[in-house]
């Protein structure tokens, strides 16, 4: 009676909206909470409407993977801890959600197709070698983090850990093998997926006519392209090694470290 009431209020609204969660249930099943929101008799209103097993993508992971199924993370602001968990469940998972996604863009419900259609084209080589290097980034920053984190930190082995993950980003930015280990990933990751290798060119950029006389740089919505393994390592790893180890010194300056030496003290 309540959701037939839902229902009725939903229709004679002239705008709704429906919000989709995933959760676990307390035997640790994926659930899904559905929640309408829509304008009715000059107020806005929020239902509950129902809870709906997700059991598609677990589905398909039982059947292409041993062991149990993985959880796809949502992203955390605070917690780069899980950032990482959500980029290593996707990679490793990542043949499972690219099948569900085409399942789903060939269901009747137009809606759900299209979405899902819009998802599997962002999945290109430049998604899969973007979510290889913070998949690996990330993966060697857990344990500092983790440790900063703790309410048991030990400063000492914090020090320790800092200069370790600075030697190594370093490394990724000096040596051409981390990299080659990383690029090789990429391509085995395209040919499982069966990912296309090749770059789509993008249209060509018109410049104002107003803007002939001058230098332009840059454009407006201008993306950067992987069209090789070289312009990968310049215009995304490179950059992302180095932002990396600017956060590290601003965070971890040498200033800060004496401080923390110390404080151990």
């Amino acid at each position: 009676m309540v959701q037939e009431g839902i229902i009725y209020e939903v229709k004679a609204s002239e705008h709704f909206s429906v919000m989709a969660d995933e959760t676990k249930d307390a035997s640790k099943k994926e659930q899904m909470s559905l929640v309408v929101r829509y304008y009715y008799d000059g107020v806005v209103q929020e239902s509950f409407l129902e809870y709906l097993e997700a059991e598609h993508l677990d589905a398909v992971q039982k059947e292409m993977f041993s062991g149990p199924p993985r959880e796809l993370q949502r992203l955390s602001d605070t917690r780069w801890a899980c950032r990482y968990i959500a980029c290593r469940n996707l990679m490793d998972r990542l043949t499972a959600v690219i099948r569900v996604l085409e399942e789903i863009s060939d269901e009747p419900n137009p809606t759900r197709a299209v979405e899902a259609r819009g998802l599997l084209c962002q999945i290109d080589i430049k998604f899969i070698a973007l979510l290889t290097v913070f998949r690996k980034v990330l993966g060697d920053t857990k344990l500092l983090s983790d440790m900063l984190q703790s309410s048991k930190i030990d400063l000492c082995k914090a020090i320790d850990l800092i200069e370790t993950l600075r030697q190594t980003l370093e490394e990724y930015r000096n040596e051409g093998e981390s990299f080659n280990e990383l690029w090789n990933t990429v391509i085995e990751t395209c040919d499982n997926c069966n990912i296309s290798k090749v770059i789509k060119q993008k249209r060509a950029t018109q410049t104002a006519s107003r803007l002939d006389d001058g230098v332009v740089t840059s454009t407006l919505g201008q993306r950067t392209q992987v069209d090789s393994k070289e312009a990968f390592r310049v215009n995304i790893f490179l950059p992302i090694i180095n932002s990396m180890i600017g956060e590290m010194e601003k965070r971890f300056s040498k200033s800060n470290l004496s401080i923390m030496r110390e404080y151990r003290l």
